[in-house]
Formats: C-alpha cells, sequence, structure tokens
C-alpha cells in the first residue's frame, strides 16, 4: 500500500510538473499573436500526427477553412489543442518548430535546432522516422518541382513583361512625337488665331470705313443732285434773260427803223 508521504510526494510531483508546463505554456502565449501570423498548421499537423500527440479528427477540425477561414485562428486553435496534451503536445510543438520555423525555436528556447525528432522515435521508431523523413523529403521534391515550375512560369511572365515594357517604351516614344507635332499644332493653331483676330479686327475697321465711305458718298451725290437742280435752275435763268436779252436787243435796232420809215406829222 502506498503511505501518505509517497502519495505527498507524487503530489508535489504532480504540482511541480504542472507548474512546469504552466511556465512553459506562458513562455509560448507571450509570443502567441507573433507564432499564429507566421505559423502554417497544415506544415505542422503531419508531424504533430507523426507524433501521435493529435489524431485525424484534431487534424480536420484544424484546418477546416470553413469554421477557420483565417490562418491565424487555425493556428491558435492548433496551440489550445498541444496545450491540453500537456507536456507531450509542448515537446511535441517545439520538435516541429525545430524541423520547420528554426528561427521560432531558437526564439522560444535560445538553443540552436538540431532536428533529433526524438518524440518519432519513441512512438514509431527508426522505421516510422524513416517513413516520415521519406515523406518529407517527396514533400520537399514536389515543392522544389513546384518551386521550379513557379520559377518558371515567372520567368516566361517576366520575359513577356519585359516584351511588353520595350512595347510600352516605343508607344511612349511614339505617343511623345505625337504630343510634340500637336504642340507645334497647337502653338501654330494659337498664332494663326492671334492672326485671323488681328485680320477680323482689320477687316471690321475697313468696313466701317467702307460703310463711313459710302454714307459720304450718299450725301455727295445728294449735294451733287442739288448742286446739278442748282446749275440747271441757273441755266434757265441764263437762258431766259439772253432770250429777254435779245428781244430788248431786237426792239431797240427796230425802233429808229420806224422812225425813219414814218414822216414828220405837219402842224
Amino acid at each position: 500500500m502506498t503511505g501518505p508521504v509517497e502519495m505527498a510526494n507524487q503530489t508535489s510531483s504532480l504540482s511541480e510538473v504542472e507548474e512546469e508546463e504552466s511556465v512553459l505554456w506562458e513562455k509560448i502565449e507571450s509570443v502567441r499573436h507573433q507564432l499564429t501570423r507566421s505559423l502554417n498548421p497544415a506544415k505542422l499537423t503531419p508531424y504533430l500526427r507523426q507524433c501521435r500527440v493529435i489524431d485525424e479528427q484534431d487534424e480536420e477540425e484544424v484546418l477546416s477553412a470553413y469554421r477557420f477561414p483565417c490562418k491565424s485562428n487555425r493556428t491558435g486553435l492548433l496551440m489550445d489543442i498541444l496545450r491540453s496534451r500537456g507536456k507531450r503536445g509542448y515537446e511535441a510543438f517545439l520538435e516541429s518548430l525545430e524541423f520547420y520555423y528554426p528561427e521560432h525555436f531558437t526564439q522560444l528556447t535560445g538553443k540552436q535546432p538540431v532536428q533529433r525528432c526524438s518524440m518519432i522515435l519513441d512512438e514509431e521508431g527508426p522505421e516510422g522516422l524513416t517513413q516520415f523523413l521519406m515523406m518529407e523529403v517527396k514533400k520537399a521534391r514536389a515543392q522544389r518541382k513546384g518551386h521550379l515550375a513557379k520559377e518558371h512560369q515567372l520567368q516566361a511572365k517576366n520575359q513577356a513583361l519585359q516584351e511588353e515594357i520595350t512595347q510600352l517604351k516605343q508607344q511612349l516614344q511614339e505617343l511623345q512625337r505625337v504630343q510634340e507635332r500637336c504642340q507645334r499644332f497647337q502653338e501654330e493653331w494659337d498664332s494663326n488665331s492671334m492672326e485671323l483676330l488681328r485680320l477680323k479686327d482689320e477687316n471690321y475697321m475697313l468696313a466701317m470705313r467702307y460703310a463711313q465711305m459710302c454714307e459720304e458718298k450718299n450725301a455727295a451725290v445728294l449735294r451733287s443732285r442739288d448742286l446739278q437742280l442748282g446749275v440747271d435752275q441757273l441755266k434757265c435763268k441764263v437762258s431766259s434773260l439772253e432770250e429777254e436779252c435779245s428781244m430788248l436787243k431786237k426792239q431797240a435796232s427796230e425802233a429808229p427803223q420806224r422812225e425813219v420809215e414814218e414822216p414828220p406829222a405837219r402842224g
């Protein structure tokens, strides 16, 4: 039977373990915001399942984009599940960080990562570790292949963009030439517009002068008609005076002849 002293020791030991786990997780919680923003849960869950700290149901719940559309929320849920697993959850979480995110492992522990995968060795043995590493190698190759394909696509896209840039530069040069021509046309238009305004002003002044001259001409015509009428009247008067003068001259010349022809009267 277990004595009271031994039970007290076990209780004390459990309390110390719980306190140690609490301290460890508090350290993680202090950088929770940074971790949830930078960690990808889909990258960690295969390793954590291999360590047997989460099961398939936990993984499906964590990776459910329907329930947790935001990646930071899914990462926070994964951390909560691992915390509920106690010390093993903490150790598995640190080993997954050591394997996939060594910079965060160093930030939390102050140690350099060595990637021992000790929990997989404990749970699965060397064969399980080999299988896991082979899967990781396959994923790394697939990622590498995807990266190469993406790089090829980016190179092709970059080349297409370079060609498009060249075409745009040519179009820009042509546009600049067109703008220069338009500028010259605009300057010519402005100059011709000024000349047109000057000609309009000059034409207006000529029209005003022409109208004035027409008025002067009409006045001169009227005056000429008046003068012509006066001349005609004077001509008539002169003609009348000439006729009267002729009659007076004729009468004056006929009077002596009558005196000669008529004898003097006797007394």
